[in-house]
């Protein structure tokens, strides 16, 4: 499930987080944290424009909690914490605590897709449904004048239907209908049909 209020604030920590950096004292640490925290940055800014704090940002668009989370130089440079997880209990968001991935696992489905054709157990070219086990995008008039490939899928140019799903289930009640959705979707088919010529257009990014 996708939340564009959080992409403002994400692409401003992106920003914010941007500066290289090596290898620091836990004070030096501390110090590039509170920059960060303090000097959020919109995707377009000048030199001289001020900059936002965190608590800014999280009171503009309603957001209860966050976790930030800086990986540099290959691994974990730092993680921290913020504000509720569940406002109704005054639960706070913990280290573990899972937050919606929505378009974030984009980079790391396009690398790891890549990192296999990389080593030859996929291919950017072939039709996918000779690649897929345990499903295949349904046959139409679309796919039998072009069939989708996997550059058509990683460039957005498939003309895959459906632009997101519900993302993870918070109770029972959610859950069972997460589920009863999800069923409906794969006995009618129509979770992941073709409805234009793949490579001609753009189509549903989720």
């Amino acid at each position: 499930m996708k939340s564009p209020l959080l992409r403002p604030l994400m692409l401003a920590l992106c920003a914010a987080t941007a500066t290289a950096a090596t290898a620091a004292t836990p004070d030096a640490t501390e110090a590039r944290i509170a920059r960060v925290l303090a000097g959020l940055r919109p995707p377009v800014s000048f030199v001289g424009d001020a900059t936002w704090t965190l608590q800014d940002r999280m009171k503009h668009y309603g957001v209860p909690g966050l976790t930030i989370t800086v990986i540099d130089h290959n691994g974990l440079a730092w993680t921290r914490v913020y504000g509720l997880a569940d406002r109704e209990r005054g639960v706070p968001v913990k280290p573990d605590t899972l937050f919606q991935a929505a378009s974030i696992s984009k980079a790391v489905t396009a690398f790891g897709a890549m990192t296999l054709v990389q080593a030859g157990k996929l291919s950017l070219q072939r039709p996918v449904n000779e690649q897929l086990k345990s499903w295949r995008i349904p046959e139409n008039e679309f796919t039998r004048e072009t069939p989708v490939t996997l550059d058509h899928l990683l460039s957005h140019t498939g003309g895959l239907t459906v632009h997101g799903f519900m993302g993870y289930a918070c109770s029972p009640a959610e859950s069972a209908a997460t589920t009863a959705w999800a069923s409906a979707c794969r006995r009618s088919g129509a979770s992941r049909t073709s409805r234009t010529v793949a490579g001609t257009r753009a189509s549903a990014p989720a």
